[in-house]
This record gives structure tokens, sequence and C-alpha cells, in this order.
């Protein structure tokens, strides 16, 4: 299946190739150029297979019925295959000889000629793909973007089985960064996600369709597991990040005065925001996203009260509680 995705790729930007035997007068082959003034060039060809390149510029300058195409075709270049992935076709376009990059880029299949495809269409088509996969996969984490997320909600909610989700992020994180820059705090984000997935791991039993780890942004993951499993994740989630930090020496607190910021002292804990059973309560992505202000808000009550736990912990059936449940860390 990736091998045709690959092939539809290059397929799409594909168009025919006008070829022409190297033993065919150069006349010949202007005098049709004529009547076709968009072919920028000819593909040459031996037998069938791919000799060269020659522009048209050439071959109308050099028209005459006794010089043939062989006299004049320039060297052949590197071709490429259907098989091949955008990014493995940029590679070859890379290493080609300047004067290559002046005609299209011929395709063939054991030498035998298929097409050309134009250099602008394929660095505009990984242009595409790049933004594509920048909606899809976030550059900081590498883990499914924030579309992706969406989607995988959507097609866990439209399945109808029951299932668990959390947010997760760091609460303090921006005083932290205010105090020891973006590059640091990038850090701490990628250590939370390291542990996240290795909590997840460590349970042998789940198959790789009880879970979903993905980056909402920022600092904010979500994770989608299987029923009745949230409460123990949490709390080793946040036992595991705290001893992480420690055996780093990465400090989780940082002292903010004179920064105008809102506290003395900021300490960066994870916050773990858990809904049981989503599916019997959300029709859809969107509505679950909505009750995150709600989780953080509950969270953020427990932190006023216990400004330097470890973490903070939400969970709920998802009926609104009078205040947050705190899981010991």
């Amino acid at each position: 299946a990736l091998a045709g995705e690959h092939a539809n790729q290059l397929a799409r930007l594909m168009r025919p190739a006008y070829t022409a035997e190297s033993l065919r007068p150069v006349s010949d082959v202007a005098e049709d150029l004529l009547k076709q003034p968009a072919v920028r060039g000819v593909v040459v060809t031996d037998g069938g297979y791919y000799a060269g390149w020659c522009s048209r510029d050439r071959i109308c300058s050099e028209s005459s019925p006794d010089v043939n195409l062989s006299d004049i075709v320039g060297p052949a270049g590197r071709t490429l295959r259907l098989g091949m992935t955008i990014d493995a076709a940029l590679d070859i376009v890379a290493s080609c000889r300047e004067s290559e990059l002046d005609h299209p880029l011929v395709v063939a299949e054991s030498g035998r000629v298929m097409g050309v495809i134009e250099t602008r269409d394929l660095i505009r088509a990984a242009a595409e793909s790049c933004r594509a996969i920048q909606h899809r996969v976030a550059p900081l984490t590498g883990l499914p973007g924030r579309v992706r997320c969406e989607q995988a909600l959507e097609d866990a909610i439209a399945d109808g089985n029951a299932f668990d989700a959390a947010f997760i992020d760091l609460r303090g994180l921006a005083d932290y960064n205010a105090v020891f820059g973006f590059e640091l705090g990038d850090d701490l984000i990628r250590q939370l996600v390291d542990v996240i997935g290795q909590v997840v791991q460590e349970r042998s039993e789940w198959k790789d369709d009880d879970t979903f780890l993905g980056h909402l942004g920022d600092d904010r993951m979500l994770l989608l597991i299987r029923p009745g499993e949230v409460d123990s994740v949490a709390r080793d989630v946040i036992r595991l990040f705290q001893n992480r930090l420690q055996s780093s020496g990465i400090s989780p607190r940082a002292a903010l005065s004179g920064l105008g910021v809102r506290s003395a002292t900021a300490t960066v804990a994870v916050r773990f925001l858990a809904v049981r059973d989503v599916p019997t309560h959300y029709d859809g992505a969107l509505s679950f996203m909505r009750t995150e202000a709600t989780l953080r808000a509950m969270a953020d009550e427990e932190a006023a009260v216990n400004p330097e736990q470890p973490g903070y912990v939400v969970v709920i059936d998802p009926e609104p509680i009078p205040g947050p449940l705190r899981l010991a860390a």
C-alpha cells in the first residue's frame, strides 16, 4: 500500500515526454517542434532506452538532415522512478549537475522512458507535503498534531467502545520559561512526553490500539487509553516525571523575583485532567475538547491551596463535582 502511495505521488506530477530515437535527423525533429511550441526539448532514446536530453534551442540551431540527434544529445542524467517518494526525488535533484536543472526530470522504469516531471512541480509538491506534515505532526515532539488528535477522538467516539481520555500539561511552565528560557522549557515538554510514553509502554498487556498520544500544541498532550486506567496512569506519570527531573539535574523550581510574574517562585507540576468513559457522554471531538478549560480550572483550585504539589489530577465521570480530586503522587 505504501509503495502504491509513493508511486501515486510522482505519477500525479508526471507529464508525457516528447521522445525521439537518437538516429533520427535533427532537421526532422526541428520540424516537429515547430508544430509544438510548448515542448521545451526532446528526451532522446536509443532502442527505446533513455539516452539523454536535447533542448529545443539546441535542436533548432543544429537543424540539418546530415546531423542526427546522437551527434548533439547531452549526457543522460539521473532518472526518477515512480516508486520513489518526493523526498527521494528531491535528493536526486540535489545531486544533479547544474546543466541538468535546465530540463525536466525523466521518469524511467528499467531504462524505458515513462514521462517527465518539471522541477518546479516537484518542489511545489514537496512544499505542500511539508505543510501537510506540519498539520499532522508536532515538530517539537514528533507526536501526531492537533488535526490528528481531533480525528483520533472522532474515530474513537464513533467506534462506540468505552475509553478514557486525559489532557496532560505542565502547570507553571510559562513562569519557568521566563527564567530559564524556552529551550529548557522545551526540554521539559520532551521529558513529559518521554515519561507518558514510558508509562504506557510499561503496561505490557496493552495493545497498540489501546492508546493514542498526541500533541495539541504548546505543552498540552492528549492521551486516549482503555477504560479504568486513568488513576494509575496519572500517579505513575507524576511520580516518574519528578524522578526524571531529579536524575537529570533539572530544577522544577524557578526564582522569579523582579520579573513581574505572578509569584516569587514557580513550581513546574504535571496537570493530569481526565474524563472517564468519553463515548457515553460526548458526541464528538469538539464537545469533548470544551471540557479542558473546566478541568484546568478545577486543578488550579487545588494548586491555589497546595502550590508546590508535584502534580494535580482531576478525574470526572464526567458529571461536574464540587471540587477537584487530588490524588497522592
